[in-house]
């Protein structure tokens, strides 16, 4: 079991919930999550909270 503190200091992320984190072969895959944030639209110029990729 990973410790969410320890975990986002060490991956240099703030905000984040990491939702599973498992080894495989020689790598550590790590999957989080992060909370929207109103942005302006670099199109329209609106602001909005959707995530485009």
């Amino acid at each position: 079991m990973l410790y969410k503190d320890y975990t986002r200091e060490f991956i240099g992320f703030e905000d984040v919930t990491v939702t599973f984190a498992e080894r495989k072969d020689n790598q550590f895959h790590i999957y989080m999550r992060m909370k929207r944030k109103a942005h302006e639209c670099p199109r329209c110029g609106r602001t909005t909270d959707k995530i485009h990729d």
